[in-house]
């Protein structure tokens, strides 16, 4: 019986709708680290981004376009992946309603690590 049950939850868990949300994710070099992307702060290219379930990597420009699917009702989180020697001058994760009809866009702003000889 239990095993009956089993099988018909992971059908039905199958057959749950999906949603998918457009994201536009922009990573920029944040100069005065004020976590937003001031006139003359470049993109970032080759940064990588997620969203849990695939890595993208930033284009020229520092954007990648990102299709974030989930089930109807889970909620989803699109994060940037540091590069070495860089911190993050935003938050580091962003959340995303996979329901929004309109593409999301997400701000990632990094800064150059500096390390002090004592």
């Amino acid at each position: 019986m239990l095993a009956r049950w089993s099988v018909l939850a992971l059908l039905g868990l199958a057959a749950l709708p999906s949603q998918a949300a457009s994201v536009l994710a922009r990573v920029f070099f944040d100069a005065n680290g004020n976590g937003q992307q001031d006139r003359g702060e470049v993109g970032a290219p080759q940064v990588l981004v997620s969203d849990g379930d695939r890595i993208y990597r930033t284009d020229a420009s520092g954007e990648a376009r990102l299709e974030v699917i989930r089930a109807a009702h889970e909620s989803a989180r699109v994060f940037v992946i540091s590069p070495g020697g860089h911190r993050t001058t935003t938050p580091w994760h962003e959340a995303v309603d996979p329901a929004a009809a309109e593409e999301r866009a997400v701000l990632f702003g990094l800064q150059p690590v500096t390390v002090r000889a004592e």
